[in-house]
């Protein structure tokens, strides 16, 4: 839902003109990203952008810049299961190949490294509900 960009960047003090990036699975990632291959590790961590696909842009719109490019993370199993295995359940279930990636520092602030960052930011309401190992906090 397109909706998100306005709620997430006034949650967090942005403006829209900062787009937000997908997290897409290795074995979606061809299906939403024009002329992505598996030997662009820039991928994995959001440094390179794609045309995005008709695909993407019809199940992802909260994530096209308006020039229809996206700077995705594409995810590897090998390089984290669990959210992985996450998000193929999440397309699985709900037919859509990305949700979306971004930090929940507060705009202007550093980005959250520590808990002691993200207890702050959860104490600032920038976020819901804070998962740290196996704890969830809610204030």
């Amino acid at each position: 839902d397109v909706k998100i960009n306005q709620i997430l960047n006034k949650r967090l003090n942005r403006n829209e003109h900062m787009p937000f990036a997908p997290i897409i699975i290795s074995d979606l990632a061809k299906k939403c990203l024009k002329g992505w291959n598996d030997s662009q590790v820039a991928s994995k961590s959001m440094t390179i952008c794609y045309e995005c696909t008709s695909y993407l842009k019809m199940k992802s719109p909260a994530v096209i810049h308006v020039d229809n490019t996206v700077r995705p993370q594409v995810l590897f199993r090998e390089d984290n299961k669990v959210l992985f295995d996450v998000l193929k359940q999440y397309y699985i279930q709900t037919g859509n190949p990305s949700i979306i990636n971004t930090s929940f520092n507060y705009h202007e602030e550093p980005i959250v490294e520590k808990p002691q960052d993200a207890l702050k930011s959860l104490e600032n309401n920038n976020i819901d509900i804070l998962i740290l190992e196996d704890l969830l906090i809610k204030i």
